[in-house]
């Protein structure tokens, strides 16, 4: 996931969109987080705990 102040062009596709609670948001700005895309989807590690986004 590219955040949208890191590289704004690029940013808004919908590849690069993912909508998240507020909880998860703070998450992803603050926790240990590695995401890769699988096309289509997410893996993402919050913390060492795996998410799978399809």
């Amino acid at each position: 996931m590219i955040e949208l102040n890191k590289k704004a062009p690029e940013t808004l596709q919908s590849w690069n969109l993912l909508v998240v609670c507020p909880l998860c948001h703070k998450k992803l700005h603050y926790a240990e987080v590695k995401s890769d895309y699988l096309n289509p989807g997410w893996e993402i590690v919050i913390d060492g705990e795996e998410h799978i986004i399809k």
